[in-house]
């Protein structure tokens, strides 16, 4: 009995240890997991904290060094962190340079989604990054979406950062707040190396305009030290949600052909400047781009309105008000004709007389160039027009009075070739077309021989003919078959032509009173 009681107090005492044990660790436990608890209350998984003493930076969270190492640039941490958050965050820059004395400050996205709380104490500056809502507080990406959005934030990166020319984004007011490699290099260049906690200095002088609209271009240049001549740029401008993207794109070899050709075109107008010809080169949209004065004076064009790059179309309209063109019936035929015209010089055959209602005569050539141009040349040809009227007038009446002589009479060219024969010619010797082309002296003393008796004649005939130099007139006397006698003279004329005359023989003893007038009239046919 002593022995079953003995072991019952020993059995209730360890009992009575055992459950003070357990509340003991019951009790710990709580405290731990409050502990806990509150913990986790002060720090969120998505939260971002970072310690700066100045600029440097002294302690942060793992996720705050995740986003220091993804920030671009050689500055200082703070300020690659504000660089990185100003988009979201506007004047950030101002803010952590004078941060609120009278406790800490919170500032909210623009997007709404992100809040930084900004503290100074004891001289050092605590910054702390979360999320706003709810909403975005217990969304958490998983690691293979981050690393998937990091290394394409890398890639953009190196992308912005290997690109030849400029790039920067700021915001409408002018401040930048992103730079590439290439904008950092070049303001090196200039010497202006930003200040700790400042935004990116502007590396042109002229800003880009907006104006409301962005996407326009704008020309402007960049001194850089030991370099002789500027470097020229021209900006593409884009909206990127609030704020503008400027790319600043390399356009030195654009403005050297600019100049080479401007140089060429005034080299042009120099040299046609002194042709007495009219030109006007109108290009692919027939605006006209070259003209010499020329052009002014044939035409009667102010020099102010060829100035102002008139189209095709309106300087042909301004001729015809100024009956400078062929007069037309109608308007609707002279647009026809304009189109025509046009036409015809784009294929490279347009040629026209314009004779004119002041007596001048204008000859019109149009002309294609290359890249889809036309030139059109106005050349006054009233003088040679006027020259060739008096010259077929003189060749008419030399005709005239060669046919009113009696002496049958043919001339032959160097070539041998007839080249004038009056109607005594033609009467006798019955030639139905005795200047066609091809009737040589060999041929017509053929024709010849075939009318008369046989006689040795004709072959010295064709000799002399043919021969150069050392030529004397003669005469020699035929028979036709119908024994009418002829007498022949050959008589060597200027510039190597020949002239045969034959006259009946009754009429012979007034040979010398021909022969002393006929010299003129040839001489004047030479001539």
């Amino acid at each position: 009995m002593w022995f079953e009681l003995q072991s019952f107090q020993n059995t209730a005492v360890l009992l009575a240890l055992a459950l003070a044990v357990a509340w003991a660790a019951l009790a710990l436990h709580a405290r731990l997991t409050s502990r806990a608890g509150k913990a986790s209350a002060q720090v969120t998984p998505n939260e971002v904290a970072f310690l700066f003493d100045g600029a440097e930076l002294v302690d942060c969270t793992p996720a705050a060094r995740r986003l220091i190492d993804i920030t671009d640039g050689a500055d200082s941490d703070l300020v690659k962190l504000a660089r990185f958050l100003a988009p979201r965050f506007p004047n950030l820059l101002d803010r952590i340079a004078c941060p609120g004395a009278e406790g800490p400050e919170a500032l909210t996205s623009t997007d709404g989604m992100s809040r930084l709380q900004i503290k100074c104490a004891a001289g050092r500056l605590h910054l702390t990054l979360a999320d706003a809502t709810d909403s975005v507080r217990f969304y958490t990406p998983d690691r293979h979406s981050v690393a998937a959005l990091f290394e394409e934030l890398k890639m953009h990166r190196a992308m912005a950062n290997n690109l030849t020319f400029p790039l920067w984004r700021q915001t409408p007011d002018g401040q930048i707040t992103w730079t590439n490699e290439e904008y950092r290099r070049l303001s090196a260049l200039l010497g202006a190396a930003d200040a700790p906690g400042m935004p990116p200095t502007q590396l042109f002088s002229d800003p880009p305009q907006t104006n409301g609209d962005a996407r326009q271009v704008q020309r402007v240049k960049l001194a850089l030290p030991h370099e002789a001549e500027p470097r020229w740029f021209e900006y593409q401008v884009n909206w990127v949600a609030d704020d503008i993207l400027v790319a600043a794109v390399p356009m030195d070899r654009v403005v050297r052909a600019e100049h080479s050709l401007h140089g060429f075109v005034q080299t042009l107008t120099q040299t046609f400047a002194h042709l007495n010809v009219g030109l006007a080169i109108f290009n692919r949209s027939r605006e006209l781009v070259i003209f010499n004065p020329a052009l002014n004076e044939l035409m009667d064009l102010s020099p102010e309105f060829l100035v102002a790059r008139p189209t095709l179309t309106q300087v042909f309209d301004r001729l015809r008000e100024t009956r400078m063109v062929p007069e037309q019936k109608d308007y609707r035929s002279w647009r026809d004709t304009l189109s025509e015209l046009e036409a015809a010089a784009a294929d490279n055959h347009y040629t026209d007389t314009w004779s004119l209602i002041d007596g001048r005569t204008l000859r019109v050539t149009g002309r294609p160039h290359p890249e889809g141009a036309v030139a059109f040349l106005f050349q006054d040809i009233s003088g040679e027009i006027a020259l060739e009227r008096d010259f077929r007038t003189e060749l008419l009446m030399q005709s005239a009075v060669i046919d009113g002589v009696d002496e049958a009479i043919a001339v032959f060219d160097t070539a041998g070739v007839l080249a004038l024969s009056n109607a005594a010619y033609d009467h006798l010797w019955f030639e139905p077309d005795p200047s066609s082309p091809g009737l040589n002296i060999v041929d017509a003393t053929r024709h010849w021989q075939a009318k008369c008796l046989p006689t040795p004649v004709w072959g010295d005939a064709r000799d002399f003919a043919a021969a150069i130099s050392d030529r004397a007139n003669w005469s020699a006397d035929i028979r036709l078959q119908d024994g009418r006698m002829l007498a022949c003279r050959f008589d060597a004329l200027p510039g190597g032509h020949t002239l045969v005359g034959f006259r009946p023989k009754s009429d012979a003893k007034d040979n010398k009173a021909m022969r002393r007038k006929e010299p003129a009239i040839t001489g004047r046919m030479s001539a």
